[in-house]
């Protein structure tokens, strides 16, 4: 048996996360001692190994935890498509230590980009994330998919495309007018109509997928014009933040609730808002059913922090993404002294 200390030194992962990993029910220890120390055995580390092979695919943690729940997974088969990744990655470092040493070299005139590119990574990864990973938003998208055709599958395809290329005629204005404004609710609709549910959140990740460079940049600026891949990311910005939460919630031990404190914690889920609060802080021995059914809920794990007894990292934590205009609602039993938070 290893301790979490053991298994952090052993494995480069912070206590912190590891504790993070028991709470949301990834990586649960074998055993825990009197004390309430955690434990470790080789089940255990073989499970940690494969949460940090399916992160180096790019999988939320939510996913590697649905998928190592299925009792279809195919723990071989998971090997054989992370060890391909794994080679291309090396491939790709290499064809760049090649690029870097030959500029070296010949003293920095060297016209050859194909070492940049990373298509074949992102293609592989993206086909294990249909195998392994389908979250919620492409399970909705296969379940529109199914009922159209080829010709309307691609049709709509193209309209989505014509959408984000409009975004190119509008670069006179400014990303906040109103008309360029009105151009990203639209593509938010016809996504959420067409594809899956687009939220504020989704839609600022693909935002950044627009401007990252890559293929989609390149696809988006052929077809609307030089610049409008970024115009659109910008624009895409501006409309995410607005009406986005500038909250913070810190919640702690509810003493009281007694022998019902696992039902009630998690009762206290149903009313906290998914988009209400841009934080979760969790604090104390007791809260972990309320992050548990938050995450059931809908929440992103990523949103939520535990904090089992430390007030000073709580603290912490909290200045850290801590804005002027935010606002922070602390809420715990007296015991848990939240009142040094605020």
């Amino acid at each position: 048996m290893m301790t979490v200390k053991e298994v952090s030194n052993l494995t480069g992962v912070s206590i912190r996360t590891l504790q993070y990993y028991d709470k949301i029910g990834l990586l649960h220890p074998a055993h825990r001692t009197q004390a309430g120390y955690r434990l470790y055995d080789d089940a255990a580390l073989e499970r940690l190994q494969q949460i940090l092979l399916f992160r180096e695919l790019e999988f939320s943690l939510e996913n590697i935890r649905k998928i190592l729940k299925n009792p279809e997974f195919d723990r071989e088969k998971a090997l054989e498509q992370q060890i391909t990744l794994l080679t291309l990655k090396k491939q790709h470092l290499e064809k760049l230590i090649a690029l870097a040493e030959k500029i070296r070299t010949t003293g920095g005139n060297v016209m050859d980009f194909n070492a940049f590119d990373t298509q074949k990574i992102r293609e592989y990864a993206e086909r294990a994330k249909k195998e392994w990973g389908e979250t919620t938003e492409y399970q909705e998208f296969e379940a529109k998919n199914a009922r159209r055709t080829q010709k309307e599958s691609g049709r709509i395809n193209e309209q989505l495309m014509e959408i984000v290329a409009a975004f190119g005629t509008l670069q006179t204005r400014e990303p906040a007018d109103p008309a360029v404004q009105a151009q990203v609710k639209k593509l938010q609709d016809f996504i959420t109509e067409n594809y899956y549910t687009c939220t504020k959140h989704i839609l600022h990740q693909l935002g950044q997928m627009y401007g990252a460079g890559g293929e989609f940049t390149e696809n988006i600026n052929a077809a609307g014009g030089e610049g409008a891949a970024e115009f659109a990311q910008k624009a895409i910005d501006i409309f995410a933040s607005k009406g986005m939460s500038q909250k913070i919630l810190v919640l702690g031990d509810m003493l009281e609730l007694g022998a019902f404190s696992d039902e009630l914690h998690r009762e206290i889920a149903t009313v906290i808002g998914l988009n209400t609060f841009k934080h979760v802080f969790l604090y104390g021995l007791r809260i972990q059913p309320l992050g548990d059914a938050l995450v059931e809920k809908g929440m992103h794990p990523d949103l939520i922090t535990y904090i089992e007894s430390d007030k000073e990292a709580l603290i912490e934590e909290v200045k850290a993404i801590l804005q002027p205009e935010d606002k922070v609602l602390v809420k715990a039993s007296n015991g848990m002294g939240l009142i040094e938070v605020v």
